[in-house]
């Protein structure tokens, strides 16, 4: 699927795939994801890093080896009313690298997720991590629901 960016603007800076990656580059910013299913990944099922921004939404993230949602350094997206589960080791796992500056945080925004049946923890916050959390519903994991 190649997208110009007047087609991207036309359809309100909303872009819906199947999940056939890799995804085509460029893709147009601001950019909302709606992805109809994620699972079965190698590794991490979302991975944003490195300045990595948009909005996941209205996602089915599962059963990927790794954790099913991983934010890293210098990231800001938002997460919202996605169903994260059977993850491997966990369902949101946000951590930065770097120094007391601003350069290596990881900010997301976890907003409305369901979050259920992982392996280890439904949200991991480590290293600098800074994420906003609101009014998500964490249940039936297997060990702590945020750590």
């Amino acid at each position: 699927m190649t997208l110009t960016q007047a087609q991207a603007q036309a359809q309100a800076q909303a872009l819906t795939l199947t999940p056939t990656l890799p995804l085509p580059l460029p893709l147009p910013l601001p950019l909302t994801l709606t992805l109809t299913l994620t699972s079965g990944g190698r590794s991490a099922g979302v991975l944003v890093f490195e300045f990595g921004r948009g909005t996941f939404a209205d996602n089915d993230i599962h059963d990927n080896r790794g954790w099913n949602v991983e934010v890293r350094r210098n990231s800001c997206p938002t997460f919202e009313r996605n169903k994260v589960h059977g993850g491997h080791p966990g369902g949101f796992y946000c951590h930065g690298d770097g120094d007391e500056g601003d350069e290596g945080y990881c900010l997301p925004t976890l907003d409305h997720n369901e979050v259920y049946a992982n392996a280890k923890a439904a949200m991991r916050v480590y290293d600098y991590g800074k994420p906003t959390v609101t009014a998500n519903r964490i249940y039936d994991g297997r060990r702590a629901g945020a750590y």
